[in-house]
């Protein structure tokens, strides 16, 4: 399989990871098995399959992202699908998405909160949420994870940071050929 077709099976996982979230507010972990399983097998089938690279790609979103999923502000299902992408990609393709997807999620939380009008209800939270941290010397849940007005689906995010960074990989390639 090559490389575009490779990314494209990755994005149809990704894609079906947004619509499993956004319908039941998790992502299922058949599909990241089989995400998993499939990236393996395209790097067996090609006689590509690198240990090193494996687990780097596995275990670099769990280290980077586990902190936020100790509070709460991340899902598991999140760090599992930055998982499939790393076993997919190149790891300077992973990084490049997990800062994208950040960003976009960065976006999409401020535009929320615009939208909802609790921009400044929130930054107060925060900082009393850092006071707290600080004080106590303890990590407790973020607040506000079971209140929809302040949450989104950052599966979305991370479609969004895998597309930019897609883009970033063709364009370039394009250049290089140009």
């Amino acid at each position: 399989m090559n490389g575009s077709g490779k990314d494209l099976l990755l994005q149809l996982i990704i894609s079906g990871a947004v619509i499993m979230d956004c319908r039941k507010g998790r992502i299922k972990n058949w599909l990241i098995a089989a995400g998993l399983l499939a990236g393996i097998m395209i790097q067996i089938l090609e006689r590509e399959i690198q240990p090193a690279r494996l687990l780097a790609g596995v275990l670099f979103p769990v280290l980077c992202c586990s902190g936020l999923f100790i509070i709460r502000a991340l899902g598991a299902g999140d760090i599992k699908l930055f998982m499939v992408i790393g076993v997919f990609q190149e790891f300077k393709y992973l990084v490049t998405c997990i800062v994208f997807s950040f960003a976009a999620g960065a976006v999409i939380s401020f535009s929320r909160l615009l939208i909802n009008k609790n921009l400044f209800e929130s930054l107060w939270g925060f900082y009393r949420y850092i006071q707290q941290t600080i004080t106590t010397g303890k990590i407790k849940y973020y607040p506000g994870r079971d209140n929809k007005k302040q949450q989104i689906h950052f599966s979305i995010a991370v479609l969004s940071g895998f597309l930019m960074t897609m883009g970033v990989k063709y364009v370039g390639a394009v250049t290089d050929f140009i």
